[in-house]
C-alpha cells in the first residue's frame, strides 16, 4: 500500500519550520512495514510538483496536516489529490482538524477521514484497516463517514513511552545563526503542556505533559550531528525547561558526549533557574525565548499565564548573565487589555532591553482553547467563522483591529528603540534575512507599517 503525507507549510513563519508531527508518522509507517510511504513538502515546491508526485506514486492513501491558518490550502490540496487520483483516500490531521473533524467531514467531500489528536498510532492501524480491505469502524480516535453521518471513534489512550518512537524524518534545510546560514534540525522532546494558558490549544491537543529521557534526546542530536551534518539545532518544545531537573540531564548528556553544536529552546520564567541557564549555556544553548506576553498582573492572570514581571525580569537577566541571546515575545488585546495595561508593559520593555522580540498583532481564537470557548458562549463567533475565509479569527470583541494595531505600534517602537536606533536596524536586517524572496514583498509591508513607521510616529503622544 502506498501511502503520500503532505504539508502545506506556514505562512505564520518567516523561517522554515520542519512539520516534525509528519516526520514522526513517516518514520513510524515506515519501521511498521509500510515501506512505501513518501513526503511532499508544498512550502518549497509548486502546485504542479504535487500534481506530478500524485499522478506518478498513486497513493491509497494521503496524509494531509491541517492547522488552522492553513485549513483552506490543505483543503484545497486535497481536491487537487481527489482531480488527479480519484481513488485515493484522504486523511487529515493536526489541531484544526482534531477540534473540528464532524464540521471538515459534513462540509468538505474530499475529505474522507480525520485522526484526532496523537497521529501515529491511528494512522498505522487505519492504513492497515485500509490495506486490508476493510473500514475504520473501531479505529481509535478515526472519524470517518459512513451512510450519510459522520462516526467519531472514541480517543484511545496516548503514548505512554514516547522513546519508543523512531526519530522522526530528517527534512535537510539551512536557518541562520550567529549571521550565517547553518543546517538546521528540529528536535521534539516532549508533548503536551502543564500549563493552561487560556489562547494555547496545546494541552487539550496533547493531554498531559509526557517526557522523552534526557539520553534519547541526547541520541537525536547526536543522530542529526553526526549522520547529516546539522549545524544548529532547534528545540521546539513549548516549554523545554518545564521539568528542570531533565533539562538540567539534557545538558549533561549534551556535554558528556561532546556534541559541540549551539541550540536554542522556548520556556516560561517560572521555570528556570540561575544555575540551570548557566549549565545550558555550557552545553551549546545560545539562544532563549520567553513569552511574556504582558507586564500586567491583571491581563496575566485573566489569560491564566501563572508567570509575574518580576519573575520574566530575574529570568532575562539570569540568561543574559549566561551569555544567550534572550527573545521575549508580547501580545496584545487579551480581554481586559487598555491603555495602562499597554504602559505597563512598555515600562517593563525599558527594564529588559531585550535583544530580539516580536508583537502578535492581536490575541487569535483558535478552536480547542480556553478563548474560543470564552467567544463562543458571549456569541461572539460560532462555528461557522472557520468555513469562512479569513486564515485566523482575531479576538475584537473589546477592541477593534485599528485599536490594537495602535497598541501594537507602541510596544514595537519600545522594543525598537530599548537598545538604540543601530541595535533596531540589525534587528530589522535580521527579519530580512529570514523572509524568503517570494514572501518578501508583502511582509515587507506589513513589516513597515507595524514596526518602521511605529518607531518614528509617537503615536501614543510620549516617549514616556
Amino acid at each position: 500500500m502506498r501511502i503520500l503525507l503532505i504539508s502545506p507549510g506556514s505562512p505564520a513563519s518567516f523561517a522554515y519550520q520542519a512539520p516534525l508531527g509528519l516526520a514522526y508518522i513517516l518514520s513510524y509507517l515506515k519501521q511498521n512495514g509500510f515501506a512505501d510511504t513518501a513526503f511532499f513538502d508544498r512550502y518549497n515546491s509548486g502546485e504542479g510538483d504535487l500534481r506530478k508526485a500524485v499522478r506518478r506514486l498513486r497513493p491509497a492513501l494521503v496524509g494531509i496536516q491541517c492547522q488552522t491558518p492553513m485549513r483552506h490550502e490543505a483543503l484545497r490540496l486535497a481536491r487537487l489529490v481527489k482531480d488527479e487520483h480519484p481513488e485515493a483516500r484522504v486523511v487529515f490531521g493536526g489541531v484544526h482538524a482534531t477540534f473540528l473533524s464532524r464540521q471538515l467531514l459534513e462540509h468538505y467531500p474530499q475529505v474522507d477521514y480525520v485522526v484526532r489528536g496523537e497521529g501515529e498510532v491511528p494512522m498505522l492501524d487505519l492504513a492497515r484497516r485500509l490495506a486490508a480491505g476493510r473500514e475504520a469502524d473501531g479505529v481509535a480516535n478515526v472519524s470517518f463517514r459512513t451512510g450519510g453521518r459522520v462516526v467519531e471513534n472514541p480517543l484511545g489512550p496516548p503514548l505512554g513511552n514516547l522513546d519508543a518512537l523512531p526519530f522522526p524524518e530528517y527534512f535537510e534545510h539551512y536557518g541562520e545563526e550567529g549571521g550565517a546560514r547553518k543546517k538546521t534540525g528540529e528536535i521534539l522532546t516532549a508533548r503536551g503542556c502543564g500549563a493552561a494558558c487560556n489562547y494555547c490549544s496545546v494541552p487539550n491537543f496533547w493531554g498531559r505533559p509526557r517526557f522523552r529521557t534526557p539520553g534519547n534526546v541526547a541520541d537525536e542530536i547526536e543522530h542529526l550531528v553526526r549522520n547529516h551534518g546539522v549545524q544548529y539545532v532547534r528545540i521546539v518544545d513549548d516549554t523545554f525547561t518545564a521539568d528542570m531537573d531533565r533539562a538540567a540531564a539534557i545538558s549533561d548528556e549534551i556535554l558528556r558526549r561532546g556534541l559541540e553544536v549551539p541550540w536554542r529552546c522556548a520556556t516560561r520564567a517560572d521555570c528556570v533557574s540561575k544555575e540551570l541557564l548557566a549549565l545550558m549555556a555550557r552545553a551549546g544553548c545560545i539562544y532563549v525565548s520567553y513569552g511574556v506576553e504582558s507586564a500586567s498582573p491583571a491581563i496575566l492572570k485573566t489569560i491564566h499565564k501563572n508567570v509575574s514581571p518580576e519573575q520574566a525580569e530575574q529570568a532575562i537577566a539570569w540568561s543574559q548573565e549566561a551569555g544567550m541571546v534572550i527573545e521575549v515575545c508580547f501580545m496584545v488585546g487579551n480581554r481586559g487589555e487598555s491603555q495602562q495595561t499597554i504602559d505597563e508593559s512598555k515600562a517593563l520593555i525599558r527594564r529588559l532591553k531585550p535583544e530580539v522580540y516580536c508583537v502578535s498583532a492581536a490575541v487569535y481564537l483558535f478552536p480547542g482553547t480556553p478563548l474560543y470557548r470564552y467567544a463562543e458562549q458571549q456569541g461572539f463567533v460560532d462555528e461557522t467563522v472557520w468555513l469562512k475565509d479569513e486564515p485566523v479569527v482575531p479576538y475584537t470583541a473589546e477592541q477593534p483591529l485599528s485599536q490594537l494595531a495602535e497598541w501594537q505600534a507602541q510596544l514595537m517602537r519600545e522594543l525598537g528603540m530599548a537598545r538604540g536606533f543601530w541595535h533596531y536596524l540589525a534587528h530589522v536586517r535580521r527579519v530580512a534575512h529570514h523572509t524568503p524572496l517570494r514572501r518578501l514583498p508583502r511582509a515587507g509591508y506589513h513589516f513597515l507599517r507595524t514596526n518602521l513607521l511605529a518607531l518614528f510616529s509617537g503615536s501614543d503622544g510620549k516617549r514616556d
